[in-house]
């Protein structure tokens, strides 16, 4: 049960955090979807407590 609570938060947070890097509008487009590819492949060292 915890582990399932782990991996819904985890989504939720970086959909979060990609979804406040697409909203702001002092970041250029390319350099937006740049961040949230690396949001979306570097995810769990973002997470990672270490």
């Amino acid at each position: 049960m915890v582990l399932i609570l782990v991996f819904v938060g985890y989504d939720l947070y970086i959909g979060e955090l990609q979804g406040k890097t697409l909203a702001d509008g002092h970041i250029p487009p390319i350099e937006q979807m740049a961040l949230v590819q690396f949001i979306d492949e570097s995810g769990l060292l973002i997470c990672s407590p270490f």
